[in-house]
């Protein structure tokens, strides 16, 4: 590839921040639209000032700086990491359980259920 036909192009990888500091930059934005009072806070926040938000001291200063600049997601919490995990598994349960099955879909069933019931996990539409 020529010269000329290359492009630099850079990909830029969002941070995931806690719920909390999300909620603080969407907070202090609407409160100090300009980006660098923002930043000024971060900066105070990491000194340790009392009068900065708090949950400015929960993640690395770059990280932080990244998401201000470029953007975030936010971390997902417990339950919905744990609804994700109960619909993936319904979803393998449903799969097995379904159409055409064999012996290998059968000793896949019995393995979730037995794991799950073991676990005490009941799951609506697979083992309660």
């Amino acid at each position: 590839m020529s010269n000329e036909n290359q492009r630099n192009t850079a990909t830029i990888t969002l941070p995931t921040i806690p719920r909390q500091v999300a909620e603080a930059i969407e907070r202090i934005r609407t409160q100090h639209p300009d980006l660098c009072d923002v930043i000024e806070l971060a900066l105070d926040a990491q000194e340790g000032y009392p009068h900065t938000p708090p949950e400015f001291r929960v993640i690395p200063f770059d990280t932080l700086m990244s998401a201000l600049v470029n953007g975030y997601t936010v971390e997902k919490s417990a339950e919905e990491l744990e609804r994700e995990a109960h619909n993936a598994i319904r979803e393998s349960f449903d799969y097995h359980t379904t159409g055409f099955t064999d012996d290998g879909d059968d000793a896949y069933v019995d393995g979730m259920l037995d794991t799950l019931n073991t676990l005490g996990i009941k799951i609506e539409g697979v083992n309660a």
